[in-house]
């Protein structure tokens, strides 16, 4: 009967692939050589035929009446022959039955193409497919296929096939108990081996190899057989090699992905290879129990696989032989060429109990557009843009030498859940814990950025990233994109180098994590944060020292993060109102996010609004002695409020523990040279300023302020030298002016500088810091008049304007040049409005010393008591040392007056 059945096949085969006029003509000539089994052949040709002309009929209704499912109920009769007895299982590409054929009286599977796929073109094909393929190969180890037909069920097509029906389990089921045995799994392996074999040798290649598409007979047959290879529904064959190597006719790849080769996840040539591929990932689950990287997320994983051999199986049980573990391994090389050929080879090894050589080589790693592919392969769907993937190659060798610049994008929320919008937020703060890297954000390089967005609300987009990084001499750029795949969240992390000429990606380094719900997001982020790390060549010791997870970072709290980041995004915008708020709401969903209290007194001081910023300050350490957070994070918080307090050791001390232990942290280095001026150590500033400009060398900052320390320390000639860096790099309105201003006045030339203050009141319009500056130069040259007015006019405008803290400023110093000029008498209105205006502690200072200086005692202590919120901190200390002493000089005790200075000056 075997025999009769492959001859049929055989004859079915051959007059199929004939062109259809060509086909009558070999029947006629079958009916002459082979009359016993034209009759069967005929019939099976007929159906074929007859499946395809359907498809050619156009579809018009059709489609969207057709049942998403159908399940035949048992007792339902099939083509007049076969009774449907029970529902076996589904699968991809139908639903399989147990039936009885009536016919043969023998129970048989029935395998089903559910009517709403029979209307699919692709789907008839690949079903016929399967009988075409299938039928090729006689060997006890496939299994056979008997019969094609097509019926109809509620006026829809319903194409279907029988098989033997195997008594068993798949290996599946098997596996999911645990590891198999080494000798049972051995000769499991081995005749699953030699029945893909016997399709090779035909040109077979399954395509979609797993462990519920292999079977283990309850009962073995007569010749010892127990293993079948079940479900060639996505083979592909043909007469030679060549008709088979092709990519998917849908462009999708095709099978299951946890057994997807590289190529196959890429839609690439598939060859037999591919299945040599799947079948070590069956050997290596039969042996170990698991998958390799199985405890990686998914995406991870597959891409994991795709740039390198997975981990050894004997890296998970050491009792696996080594031939094993080379078979496995050759099995497992992400490169085609590198695998055995075929199954033929594979089982000839396996067989021969030789060793195998096998390696360990690192390949290209995916092109972006292969990921793409890939996890459209895996049934995502991702929001639109949430890959920015390219298609150049990923570069070899993803290191780079410490202190590289990467410009970091914020992290973009693609899953349409606007609680993870604080994504960005955590995503950078874990990110920036490496001590290898230089990061810098869009945000720092405002003036570059506004000369490339069209309009200042434009989104930053991957060619926008990428031509900011270039105009500040950025090499890498990071991506990152959180979508969703299926019920899961999938962040895709990609590093890319930039290409000057194209302003494309150069080279690409990507991976991606997964997550089953938000708080495992925490663990993506965390690990994509090492990821980076290591593929950029930092030191083990070094991730595990400044490695801290993004909750640990920030707050376990996404609603938090979620204000927290629009606070950032009102800053942004000089909103600070809005941003204040956005952070109170921030540190009310989690009291102990530091960063929310810190951020928010860093506002509200510059506000002017000094009581509601020292209290945040406060509730910032005290968050930070509750829950430590990264050295990183604590250390840039501590030193913060050391400067803003005016304890100058302290913060010295912080920013410099921050340079040792993240060398290419600009923060410190931009801020460090402040104290240090303030404690005399002018050189020191001076060189932590030089280092500085040299290594963020396009930051308009970073030149001004070193110009700025060569002047005060009057270093003239090295300053003039600095001046064509200022003007050619792009400086904050009137910064420039200011620059000249600071620059001529040290020399003496007071015309030039009167001129530079001018001009830069003008850019700026009449911002306070340049008014009062010039205010102060007129009163220097004794012109009072001019000075006072200036100061009263600029003053009265505030009022409307509503710039309370500039108003407060300009009134202190308007009354002290009144009072210069003999009018003490707006001394007493001037401060007592200031102080309602502005209570921050340098506004008190002045305000408090003026009206003791003037006699003003009363107003003079309730101006201390103003200092209360600081009044532990040496910014309140020495405020109110200066008031008591300006106090005590007016009652002429002039050694009280030097002892609270002198108590001061030993702080």
């Amino acid at each position: 009967m075997d025999l009769l059945w492959n001859q049929i096949r055989s004859h079915f085969g051959e007059i199929i692939d004939l062109p259809a006029k060509d086909r009558p003509a070999a029947l006629a000539q079958l009916d002459k050589d082979a009359p016993t089994m034209a009759a069967e052949v005929r019939r099976l040709v007929s159906n074929f035929e007859e499946a395809k002309s359907f498809l050619e009929v156009p579809l018009v209704s059709t489609a969207s009446q057709a049942h998403e499912k159908v399940t035949l109920q048992a007792g339902a009769l099939i083509a007049g022959r076969y009774e449907i007895r029970k529902l076996l299982g589904v699968g991809g590409m139908g639903e399989v039955y147990q039936a009885w054929d009536r016919e043969m009286r023998l129970l048989l599977a029935l395998k089903v193409l559910p009517p709403h796929l029979g209307i699919r073109s692709e789907m008839v094909d690949r079903f016929l497919m399967e009988v075409q393929l299938a039928r090729e190969v006689a060997h006890p180890g496939v299994c056979k296929t008997f019969d094609l037909g097509r019926d109809a069920i509620q006026g829809f097509p319903l194409f279907f096939l029988t098989m033997e029906l195997i008594d068993g389990d798949t290996l599946g089921q098997r596996i999911s108990e645990g590891a198999i045995p080494f000798a049972e799994a051995a000769a499991i392996l081995q005749e699953a081996a030699a029945a893909i074999a016997a399709a090779h040798a035909l040109n077979v290649v399954h395509r979609d190899l797993k462990p519920g598409n292999v079977m283990i007979r309850r009962e073995p047959l007569a010749s010892g057989h127990r293993v079948v290879i079940m479900d060639f529904g996505l083979a592909k064959g043909g007469a030679s090699p060549a008709k088979f190597d092709l990519r998917s006719a849908t462009q999708q790849p095709v099978g299951t992905p946890q057994y997807m080769a590289p190529e196959q996840l890429t839609n690439e040539a598939i060859t037999k290879a591919t299945d040599v591929y799947a079948f070590g990932l069956i050997a290596y689950e039969v042996l170990t129990g698991r998958r390799p990287l199985d405890e990686e997320p998914f995406l991870a994983a597959l891409i994991k696989r795709a740039k390198s051999v997975p981990p050894e199986a004997r890296s998970v049980l050491p009792s696996i032989p080594l031939v094993w573990n080379a078979i496995i391994a050759r099995c497992l090389d992400p490169d085609p060429k590198m695998r055995f050929q075929d199954c033929v080879v594979l089982a000839e090894a396996m067989q021969s109990g030789k060793k195998i050589s096998s390696r360990v080589p690192f390949r290209p790693a995916f092109t972006r557009r292969q990921i793409v592919a890939m996890t459209a392969g895996t049934a995502a769907t991702v929001t639109a843009g949430s890959f920015m993937w390219q298609t150049k190659r990923q570069a070899a060798d993803p290191r780079v030498v410490s202190g590289t610049s990467v410009l970091l994008v914020p992290a973009l929320n693609a899953t349409g859940e606007p609680e993870l919008d604080g994504l960005s937020v955590t995503f950078a703060a874990e990110i920036q814990q490496s001590a290898h890297l230089a990061f810098s954000q869009p945000g720092e390089h405002g003036p570059q950025l506004k000369l490339i967005l069209k309009n200042p609300g434009d989104a930053l987009d991957a060619r926008t990233a990428r031509h900011l990084a270039l105009r500040v001499q950025i090499p890498l750029v990071l991506f990152a994109t959180l979508g969703r795949v299926g019920s899961d969240y999938v962040l895709n992390v990609s590093l890319e180098r930039v290409n000057p000429a194209t302003e494309g990606a150069e080279m690409t380094w990507a991976e991606s994590f997964r997550a089953s719900n938000q708080r495992q997001l925490h663990t993506a982020l965390y690990d994509a944060a090492r990821w980076l790390r290591r593929t950029t060549g930092e030191s083990e010791t070094s991730i595990a020292d400044l490695g801290k997870r993004p909750e640990e970072v920030t707050t376990d709290s996404w609603e938090a993060l979620r204000e927290f980041s629009k606070g950032e995004r009102h800053a942004e915008t000089n909103d600070f109102s809005s941003a204040i708020l956005s952070l109170e709401h921030a540190a009310n969903r989690d009291p102990s996010f530091a960063m929310a209290h810190m951020r928010r007194g860093d506002y509200c001081i510059r506000e002017r609004r000094f009581a509601e910023g020292y209290e945040s300050w406060r509730m910032a350490m005290a968050a930070l002695d509750k829950r430590p957070t990264s050295n990183r994070e604590e250390l840039t918080i501590r030193a913060m409020y050391a400067d803003d307090m005016q304890d100058f050791p302290r913060a010295v001390a912080n920013y410099k523990k921050l340079m040792s232990s993240y060398p290419y942290y600009e923060y410190p280095w931009r801020y460090l040279s402040g104290p240090l001026m303030k404690m005399g150590r002018m050189d020191e500033a001076l060189e932590v300023t030089r280092q500085w400009a040299n290594t963020w060398s396009g930051r308009w900052p970073a030149w001004r302020k070193q110009f700025d320390r060569l002047v005060v320390i009057g270093l003239f000639d090295e300053a003039n030298k600095l001046l064509p860096e200022l003007r050619k790099r792009v400086p904050v309105s009137g910064g420039y002016d200011d620059a000249m201003f600071l620059y001529s006045f040290a020399k003496g030339d007071f015309s030039t500088a009167d001129s530079a203050m001018i001009a830069a009141c003008e850019a700026t319009k009449a911002s306070g810091m340049f008014v009062v500056a010039r205010a102060h130069f007129l009163a220097d040259r004794e012109r009072f008049d001019e000075a006072a007015k200036l100061l009263y006019d600029s003053a009265r405008a505030d009022t409307s304007k509503g710039k309370d803290s500039d108003r407060a400023q300009k009134l202190i110093s308007y009354a002290a040049i009144e009072a210069l000029n003999g009018n003490t008498k707006v001394v007493r209105p001037c401060c007592t409005e200031a102080l309602e205006l502005d209570h921050g502690a340098q506004r008190v200072r002045k305000a408090g010393t003026l009206l003791a200086r003037y006699g003003f005692m009363d107003l003079a202590l309730r101006a201390k008591e103003l200092l209360q919120p600081v009044q532990n901190q040496p910014l309140g200390i020495v405020a109110a040392a200066v008031i008591n002493g300006e106090m005590l000089l007016h009652r002429k005790d002039y050694g009280g007056a030097l002892k609270e200075i002198e108590n001061v000056l030993q702080m």
